[in-house]
């Protein structure tokens, strides 16, 4: 071809008995079919994690609501509430570490258990 520039000239001028329009096709034909490929194997990788995804949303969602009844100054609040919302923080720490960890897992095990009841 010669110069970059000219590359637009094989689609305003271009033949199809000329070997370099065949390569323009094939390589872009070999591009977008190894781009489904690479897509369609992974839909159900991203169903699980848009649904892990959520779980971790809603979980930061209660805790964000805890935190700010603690950090509220218009509210008093007991000793005994206080230790009560930390507790409950605390757990739903715990409940997005095991979400992780159970992710984690799946995806360390996927290629030795994968079937389709697990998607």
């Amino acid at each position: 071809m010669g110069r970059p520039e000219r590359f637009l000239n094989l689609f305003v001028h271009g033949r199809l008995q000329s070997p370099i329009m065949w390569d323009v096709i094939v390589i872009g034909t070999y591009f977008f079919i190894s781009l489904l490929l690479l897509y369609f194997p992974l839909l159900p990788d991203l169903k699980i994690l848009i649904q892990f995804k959520e779980k971790i949303n809603a979980t930061v969602k209660v805790q964000q609501n805890y935190l700010d009844a603690l950090l509220r100054d218009d509210v008093e609040i007991s000793k005994k509430t206080q230790k009560s919302i930390i507790k409950r923080i605390a757990y739903i720490e715990y409940q997005a570490d095991e979400y992780y960890k159970e992710l984690v897992k799946f995806y360390i095990t996927k290629g030795q258990k994968a079937n389709p009841e697990n998607f």
